[in-house]
């Protein structure tokens, strides 16, 4: 009867403690979604609503202008390996502090730049700042926390993103307009410095030593390919190259969409909007594909939504239709954010969690790679011919090879825990 009534003890003092460590979970993921929201969707997304203004006080070409963009994710990229190191070694929190710092003072720096080179300076501060404060941590962060409901949650850490795109875009468009774009990038430094607080104070790598993911299993040994084992796992550069074929995509229409929708006719403020609604579609895209992959395999839903990505960018070609923008802005929102999820679930799946700070930075750097070669490879497309057509072409493309990289990848090698 004792031993009974011990069990009981322990079994409720066992609920008790899930569902703390669920409810912190739940709360850790709040904050990291409330942060991607002013430094990724104004660090990264907001790029485009600065194109046109900046090409117009300074007089630079296109592949100049996009060139900003490109340097962004090159310091971005340079910065992940170290990054992948410190979420193995600290607390994701001081490291997503100092990238929130970071993002803020490079905003200021824009606000004052009076030629290129201080425009170069802001960026390079930009990308490491961006890189340090969203996704490698976010990817880290979430990873730990939850197990069974992963997809979910990352769907609602990268919604975030997305929901910045459209806050961020419409915060910048309206300072843009009244102030000017100086004042626009200082009003997006003070967005950045606003989340650095709740940052600090709430957010962990993972449940407290004792025990382990909030929907785990128990105390089992985090399992994961070593370094070298991932190295050597077909399945990760196959994910890489997958997620520089996706991310090159997005930095095209990222960095060209807006300046692309004024260059036919529509005005800045229609750009602004028509920008702002395909991050709303974004959004709910996060969320609908974190449900799905709960529910599916990941692999097929991720290249269903990169097949989608490539029809919508080429239905670009034709966008002087209002159906056509229609269809672009829900088809391209829904998958544009979305497969940033769909890779990190892939790749915890290929090589596991012991090194998965590691592995994500990693695989990071492919994604920066993508996202700053595609602005400059379209800027310099548009300054030779005049238009972006073969751009979106090249785009639609790049969207089927990493749809055909994800179709050919092997089983997963560890399955993600169920409650």
């Amino acid at each position: 009867m004792l031993i009974a009534s011990s069990g009981i003890v322990q079994l409720e003092a066992l609920g008790d403690l899930m569902t703390e460590q669920s409810w912190r979970g739940w709360v850790v993921l709040a904050i990291v979604f409330l942060a991607m929201i002013p430094l990724f969707g104004g660090g990264f997304l907001s790029f485009g609503a600065f194109f046109e203004p900046l090409v117009k006080e300074f007089g630079w070409s296109h592949a100049a202008t996009s060139l900003l963009l490109t340097i962004f994710f090159l310091a971005m990229g340079v910065g992940q390996p170290l990054v992948g190191w410190l979420l193995d070694q600290i607390e994701a929190r001081y490291i997503m502090t100092a990238g929130a710092l970071m993002v803020g003072a490079a905003f200021l720096l824009a606000a004052g730049a009076k030629s290129y080179e201080p425009m170069v300076a802001a960026y390079i501060l930009l990308g490491l700042g961006v890189g340090f404060s969203t996704l490698a941590p976010m990817s880290v962060v979430v990873a730990n926390w939850f197990g069974e409901q992963r997809g979910l949650a990352f769907g609602i850490a990268l919604s975030g993103t997305a929901l910045g795109g459209f806050l961020m875009v419409r915060v910048a468009g309206h300072f843009i307009v009244g102030s000017g774009w100086r004042t626009a990038y200082q009003s997006l430094a003070w967005c950045a410095f606003a989340v650095v607080l709740p940052i600090l104070l709430l957010v962990r790598n993972q449940p407290s030593a004792s025990h382990h993911h909030s929907d785990s299993t128990g105390g089992n040994p985090v399992e994961g390919l070593s370094v070298s084992e991932g190295f050597r796992s077909r399945a990760l550069w196959l994910i890489v190259l997958a997620f520089y074929a996706y991310t090159f995509v997005v930095g095209v229409v990222i960095a060209h969409f807006i300046p692309y929708l004024i260059g036919i006719g529509v005005s800045p403020a229609g750009a602004h909007a028509a920008y702002s609604d395909f991050q709303v579609s974004a959004f709910f895209g996060c969320l609908l594909s974190g449900y799905v992959v709960d529910r599916l395999s990941v692999r097929p839903v991720a290249v269903v939504m990169l097949v989608l990505m490539a029809i919508s960018v080429a239905s670009l070609l034709a966008i002087q239709h209002a159906a056509v923008e229609a269809f672009f802005i829900v088809i391209f929102g829904l998958n544009v954010a979305a497969p940033t999820a769909m890779v990190m679930l892939l790749l915890s799946e290929a090589v596991g969690l012991r090194h998965f700070g590691f592995f994500s930075g990693m695989t990071m750097i492919a994604a920066t790679m993508g996202d700053a070669s595609g602005p400059i490879v379209a800027g310099r497309m548009f300054d030779i011919l005049g238009n972006y057509h073969a751009a979106f072409i090249l785009s639609a493309g790049a969207a089927m090879l990493g749809a055909l990289l994800i179709a050919v990848l092997p089983a997963p090698r560890f399955a993600r825990a169920h409650a």
